[in-house]
């Protein structure tokens, strides 16, 4: 396999984080005392309901009186109405006028935090102000429930992402294994810090699809290996994200706990699809 230098990775993750995209950047107002509302709509066969979406201003600055308000802050609370428990999912929220722009919040569980039936679960992100006169509206876009089964119009392409984080951690986990077996868990660190810790270990710009829009510009981390061909942008960029999370486990557990620990982040879930 091609090995290649490989960058930070997005924070993100699980929860890719939950990994949440990337939202518009702020623009002054001095509108209302507080900020406008998005509307939930109906979705009565879906497996996850929105049971609130909560807008606030972020900093106190924006929240006084006269001032210049810049950041809004939103929180998505949703609840499994199903009768399974659900492995990751996606709401998409409008961003501009009907029918432009939709931003997405996505995030997926480890094998011990999957969000079971009446459970009830929090994603948040922030946005710029918009007047009240124009309705915003968040609704879920994607569901995968805990026999496979997926729900949902996904618009965000978070499946095709998932696939790709999942496929880009098992490929970059047989690497690190391999060199486990043959010549131990030194070898393995010596093998990352040689590859990952050293430059060029920098952030590398990828253009990635978003909903509506042509392109934006996304942060995304060099590969460390390369994926297989046949896949969309979207899938290589969680590729790249999902081999990172292997490295980046492997480095903190060998930081907390010492070379002992290589072996056994190595063989974690990566998430809760690989619950046995």
């Amino acid at each position: 396999m091609k090995i290649l230098p490989l960058v930070l990775v997005l924070s993100c993750l699980l929860p890719f984080a939950s990994q949440a995209q990337t939202a518009s950047k702020p623009a002054a107002t001095t509108d209302e005392a507080s900020p406008s509302q998005y509307k939930i709509l109906p979705q009565p066969d879906a497996p996850l309901r929105i049971v609130s979406a909560e807008t606030k201003w972020a900093t106190p600055e924006d929240a006084q009186p006269g001032r210049i308000r810049r950041t809004v802050s939103i929180t998505f609370v949703v609840e499994n109405i199903d009768k399974r428990t659900v492995r990751a999912y996606t709401t998409s929220r409008d961003a501009g006028p009907p029918g432009t722009l939709k931003d997405c919040l996505s995030t997926s569980f480890l094998p011990g935090k999957v969000l079971r039936p009446g459970q009830k679960h929090g994603i948040g992100s922030w946005r710029s102000p918009w007047p009240a006169e124009l309705e915003q509206a968040v609704r879920i876009d994607y569901v995968e429930l805990s026999d496979g089964t997926v729900w949902g119009a996904d618009n965000c392409h978070f499946g095709d992402r998932l696939d790709g984080e999942r496929n880009g951690a098992r490929a970059q986990r047989e690497v690190l294994l391999k060199i486990l077996q043959e010549q131990g868990p030194e070898a393995v660190l010596t093998f990352i810090s040689d590859n990952y810790e050293k430059e060029p270990d920098r952030l590398a710009l990828t253009r990635e699809p978003r909903m509506g829009s042509a392109e934006m510009r996304v942060e995304l981390p060099k590969r460390s290996i390369e994926p297989p061909p046949g896949h969309s942008n979207t899938w290589e960029a969680g590729f790249a994200i999902g081999a990172r999370v292997i490295v980046d486990r492997v480095i903190s557990g060998n930081r907390e706990w010492g070379f002992t620990e290589v072996e056994v982040a190595l063989k974690r879930p990566f998430d809760a699809s690989e619950a046995k």
